[in-house]
């Protein structure tokens, strides 16, 4: 596998605000119970059914990323970490895609190698 043709990893802290993000999200628009604290200790104003649309937004968006991921990865030439690319974009979304997208514009503006 040649250099190019690899996974880069964002920072830790990315992989921790996201994840925890999607996870915290995700309990309050399923969890009866974390929505309750929630809504009586953070904001009350705002109802679970609007927290669960978000969630379900964020998921779909997570998707829609980690699957151009793939095809921009894979239209680079990066054949072996297309895939790698596609998952780490799920979990990650922007953060992922970016360092891709920012990856195939370094390598495409490298002049051709003799």
């Amino acid at each position: 596998m040649d250099s190019f043709d690899r996974i880069e990893r964002p920072p830790w802290a990315w992989w921790l605000a996201i994840l925890g993000g999607m996870s915290a999200t995700g309990a309050l628009a399923i969890s009866t119970t974390c929505y309750g604290w929630f809504a009586s200790n953070i904001a009350g104003w705002l109802p679970r059914w609007a927290i669960g649309l978000i969630f379900a937004w964020a998921c779909w968006l997570h998707v829609k990323k980690g699957l151009r991921a793939v095809q921009l990865a894979e239209r680079a030439g990066m054949r072996e970490s297309a895939l790698a690319w596609g998952w780490q974009t799920f979990l990650l979304g922007f953060a992922s895609l970016s360092l891709l997208e920012r990856r195939i514009t370094a390598k495409n503006a490298e002049p051709p190698r003799a």
